[in-house]
This record gives C-alpha cells, structure tokens and sequence, in this order.
C-alpha cells in the first residue's frame, strides 16, 4: 500500500487540435455533455436574454441528449430564446463532436450546485478537454478543481443564478483581450494533466 497513490484524470493533449483565432466565433458558448437536471443546462437557457442584452449575436451550442432535452426544448420557446440556440442532440462521433466545440469562445460547466452529491469530490474530464481546446470555462464550484481554475484564471466559478452566469460569461464574450488571456492560461493549466507528464511522473514515484 506504500506505493499507491492517486493521481488525478488525464488528458491526451496531442489528440486535441486547438481551432485558430480567426476561425473561431467570437460569441459562441458551447456545452457538451448529458442532458440531465444536476449538469444545470437550463440554468444557461434562462441567461440567455440577460446576455443577448448585452451581446446581441451571441450563439449558444449543445452537444449531447438526454432525459431533459424536451424540458430544455420547451424551456428555450417559453423564454423565446430560439434563435441563440443550437441543439445538435447526441454526437456518437468524438472527432465530429470536438470539432463542434472548438470554434467556440467560451465552454460552459453549470453544475447545479443545490443538487451536487453526483458531482461532489468529482473530477469532470469534460472542464480538461475544453482548456486543453483553449476554451476558458464558466463553471460553479461543485466540481474540486473549480477553485484551481479560477486561480490559474482560465475560468469563472459563478453562484447558480442566471445573473451570476450573464456575467462571467459576457465578461469573456466582449473582451477580447482577457479572453485570449484566459485562452493561454488554460492550454498552460492543463499541460499538466497530459497523461504522457502524469505517466512519467508517477510511475517514477513507483520505482
């Protein structure tokens, strides 16, 4: 037992391809993963008309399905947010659904922290896989390394309301220069979590 240790999740960071600056879309917000009730998807649908105030073209992208993707549907007509919003359902190919993602600005984590026993302790490999593609993240604090995150300041750690979420995420949407600075600060975070460093580094530990 005095040679195990626990090492967190990884990345293989050269199977991400990070999209180029001008191919990017400069207010698209991206999500990908299940659609169920403690990932806080709605809580995003219910910003949207505070941000489209203040962003007028913003773009909201989801990848993923799930039990909740008629309630979202019928979410996003009451709130007539239709036309921010793109729903592209479950995405059975990783590579098409990277690429989705990619060109996006700003990836989002909303975890709904009043229901967070799922996720509590928990290491999402999702948050990874957006820094480690340049997307800085806008996320609450239920996952442990949320706290992390904001400090190395590649992501915004919000409170679970609409507004706190407007915020952060129009924060990174309208200023150029502190979203390619929290772009840099992710890919830079998250080098350090490529399996080929956690490899060396702990297998090391063993010998």
């Amino acid at each position: 037992y005095s040679k195990q240790f626990t090492i967190p999740i990884g990345i293989w960071l050269d199977k991400r391809r990070r999209m180029p600056l001008n191919k990017i879309k400069k207010a698209k917000m991206v999500y990908i993963g299940h659609l169920v009730p403690f990932r806080g998807v709605d809580l995003v649908i219910r910003a949207l008309p505070l941000i489209a105030q203040r962003v007028p073209n913003v773009k909201l992208e989801i990848v993923g399905g799930g039990e909740q993707l008629e309630y979202l549907k019928h979410l996003w007509q009451k709130l007539r947010v239709q036309s921010y919003i793109k729903f592209y359902g479950f995405v059975a190919s990783e590579k098409k659904a990277v690429k989705i993602i990619s060109n996006g600005v700003v990836a989002l984590a909303p975890y709904n922290t009043a229901n967070n026993s799922i996720v509590k302790n928990a290491d999402p490999a999702k948050i990874k896989d957006y820094l480690a593609l340049g997307l800085p993240v806008v996320m609450t604090n239920a996952p442990t390394n949320a706290n992390a995150i904001e400090k190395a300041k590649c992501g915004i750690v919000i409170d679970y309301t609409p507004e706190s979420l407007a915020e952060a995420t129009v924060k990174l949407l309208s200023n150029k220069k502190l979203w390619r600075e929290y772009r840099e600060n992710a890919i830079k975070y998250v080098q350090q979590f490529d399996w080929n460093n956690l490899f060396t580094k702990n297998i090391s530990r063993l010998l």
